[in-house]
């Protein structure tokens, strides 16, 4: 799942990052199926749904009304954004809502990481390998 407001410069710039790098490595190394939701407003591909490779599909949902049960649903958010200023306050409410997240260290400065027990999964900066 990711889920943030596309009008947003570093947000289009993490969507671009997601598709572009992170999507294929997905797809090369799944082999049960996957579906990544992507969220927010200012989406402009909405509403559709792609079967990338054999077993991800992607739907691109736009804005909803309440983002809760999408991000407890999840089993967790990618936010590959490491631009933008201030801690990421979407990392944090998802943490609160129990599922685990996946962010470039720059995403998370800010958050303890002692205090996220696991959940919250830094990778270096554009090294999503």
């Amino acid at each position: 799942m990711i889920w943030i407001n596309f009008s947003f410069l570093p947000n289009k710039i993490a969507l671009t990052k997601l598709l572009d790098n992170i999507v294929p490595l997905l797809v090369s190394a799944l082999d049960f199926p996957c579906t990544l939701s992507i969220f927010g407003s200012s989406l402009s591909q909405v509403p559709t749904s792609k079967n990338i490779g054999r077993y991800l599909t992607i739907n691109f949902c736009g804005f909803v009304d309440d983002v809760t049960e999408r991000i407890t649903s999840a089993d967790i958010l990618i936010s590959p954004v490491n631009s933008g200023a201030g801690v990421q306050t979407k990392i944090i409410e998802t943490l609160a809502l129990g599922t685990k997240v996946i962010t470039a260290k720059s995403g998370a400065r800010g958050i303890d990481l002692s205090m996220c027990e696991g959940a919250l999964i830094c990778v270096e900066d554009n090294d999503w390998q």
